[in-house]
């Protein structure tokens, strides 16, 4: 995880219910995931980021050819889909006394008890999802599927695929060593593509 910008990592499909279900049924899903606390304790923050998915979904929408598709990666066209962003959420830098915001998993033992944080299992993530009937139907009985509209009522996928569940993890290294030597003088200007991105919705600042 540690050579390049941004990595990713997938566990082997098949981690869900049961992997030989012949009709889907709705269900809920929780994904526990323990960090060893010295190990978040050198972590920087905003460096990683957990996904849980439905195996089924992420199968019917990569057939439909938008799974990289940015705008596919909502609970509205990915149901069953959980990201979770504990990493840089508010209450991951809770307020010392002191009046200074700390990375939550970098505090002391003391610093915790100062602060409230009592729960010795707060090195535990929870990411909880599900799928329900109507989303199994509408998604994979629809010929006109989310923003693009594809049909994903002809994507061919085993039913067993809707009661497993993958994990994913993203990880960003932010960007130590990742530029080795200068490059902007060796053949003049270098050519950028720029691309622009709407920011998250219920999300502030830059």
């Amino acid at each position: 995880f540690t050579a390049e910008t941004l990595k990713g990592m997938y566990v082997k499909p098949g981690i869900g219910i049961l992997s030989d279900a012949t009709s889907f049924f709705p269900h809920t899903a929780h994904l526990y995931i323990r960090f060893r606390r010295e190990q978040l304790q050198n972590v920087k923050k905003c460096q990683i980021q957990p996904q849980f998915m439905n195996s089924g979904i992420k199968s019917l929408l990569k057939k439909a050819g938008v799974l990289n598709r940015r705008d596919y990666h909502n609970n509205a066209s990915f149901p069953g889909l959980s990201i979770d962003n504990f990493m840089w959420a508010s209450s991951s830098f809770p307020e010392l006394r002191t009046k200074s915001m700390k990375w939550r998993y970098g505090l002391s033992r003391e610093e915790c008890l100062a602060v409230g944080i009592q729960d010795e299992n707060f090195d535990m993530l929870v990411v909880d999802t599900g799928l329900t009937q109507s989303e199994f139907e509408a998604i994979t009985g629809s010929t006109s599927w989310g923003t693009s509209g594809v049909d994903t009522s002809a994507q061919n996928v085993d039913v067993a695929k809707y009661t497993s569940w993958e994990l994913s993890l993203s990880y960003v290294n932010n960007f130590v060593s990742t530029f080795t030597e200068h490059q902007c003088g060796k053949d003049g200007a270098p050519r950028f593509e720029f691309a622009y991105a709407d920011a998250p919705s219920g999300t502030t600042g830059t």
